[in-house]
């Protein structure tokens, strides 16, 4: 039985974080989601933790041993969260510093952004030199009245700063925009690149190869 309680344990949440992976690889994901992501996960195991939940199939299986041997399975199941988030937070930096935390605003997602938002994500980018913040003032202005509708919608971030962004003339909020999307959340796009071009790359140098070899029968 004791067999059967771990597996069941893992598969239910190593998909915590198969789910979070998954959402960290969408091709259309920005740099001003990943703190919120990372958050989840580090929520999601805390409140595991502190529930005392295995998943329900793993509760079930527990309830069939003797309370000194389920409790002794519990305190394992309890110690793989621990180590879990242990291993997070010394690999995430989930602090205010963070310049992931400082941009995630600007994702659109839970809330309009204020003007403090996006002086804030100019200074983490260190383009202060390269942006008029006045003007940047006066475009916020003119974005702010359409936030609220953006923010509802469930469109893609890109989308909605394309939205957001149509027909005003804002080229300061524009080029912060544009930069701060253009971040990778993670390196899995250029992974898939390089892989793309290695591929491509050994057709090619094996094409010779196979026509020198095609030729000599």
């Amino acid at each position: 039985m004791t067999r059967m309680v771990y597996p069941s344990f893992l598969s239910n949440a190593l998909k915590i974080f198969h789910n979070t992976v998954l959402v960290l690889e969408r091709e259309d994901g920005t740099v001003c989601e990943r703190y919120d992501m990372m958050f989840t996960l580090k929520t999601k195991l805390q409140q595991r933790q502190s529930d005392g939940f295995f998943g329900a199939q793993t509760g079930v299986l527990l309830q069939q041993f003797p309370d000194r041997q389920a409790a002794v399975l519990r305190e394992d199941m309890c110690n793989f969260y621990q180590s879990s988030l242990t291993y997070l937070e010394q690999r995430y930096d989930f602090s205010d510093s963070n310049y992931q935390k400082k941009v995630a605003s600007l994702a659109l997602k839970k809330s309009p952004f204020n003007f403090s938002h996006l002086g804030e994500a100019v200074e983490v980018l260190q383009l202060s030199k390269k942006l008029d913040m006045d003007a940047l003032h006066d475009e916020y202005c003119v974005v702010l009245p359409h936030q609220q509708a953006i923010v509802q919608s469930g469109a893609t971030v890109v989308e909605k700063w394309a939205t957001l962004l149509k027909h005003t003339h804002t080229p300061n909020m524009t080029a912060l925009a544009s930069f701060l999307l253009s971040v990778p959340i993670t390196n899995a796009s250029v992974e898939r690149a390089t892989s793309a071009s290695t591929a491509q790359a050994n057709e090619s140098s094996s094409a010779p190869i196979i026509f020198s070899t095609l030729s000599s029968r």
